[in-house]
């Protein structure tokens, strides 16, 4: 028989929340309950539990704000990396503009990597 860990819901509980909090992103709640030997059926009726749910959104908390500090990290690094990638566009086009060069296609796909398309203006200054 599974007891109660002093939170108030069952070690199994416990695990299972552990495991939802910790899962790899292409895995599903059955996934999880399955490798856990959770039925459906079982989870559905721990959700009429507050205690359970209550551990389950403190868990789900916990973990959104042990993974802020990465999430801000990474999305510095790609707002950085984009920040670099239309310096070096508007540097190159700067360049070639005052060389008198023509269009590059080099120049039209690294513009439509950076802003997803052609120039808006057409090149015009």
């Amino acid at each position: 028989m599974d007891t109660e860990n002093g939170c108030g819901i069952t070690e199994m509980q416990r695990k299972v929340a552990s495991a939802m909090m910790t899962c790899g992103e292409d895995e599903t709640l059955g996934d999880v309950l399955g490798r856990s030997g959770v039925t459906a059926e079982e989870y559905a009726a721990w959700l009429e539990d507050g205690r359970f749910t209550g551990y389950l959104a403190e868990a789900a908390y916990r973990a959104v704000e042990a993974a802020a500090p990465r999430v801000a990290t990474a999305l510095a690094r790609v707002a950085q990396s984009n920040v670099q990638a239309m310096k070096l566009y508007f540097d190159i086009l700067w360049k070639m503009k005052k060389d008198g060069g023509g269009r590059d296609g080099g120049l039209d796909l690294i513009r439509d990597e950076i802003f997803g398309g052609p120039d808006p203006d057409g090149g015009e200054e």
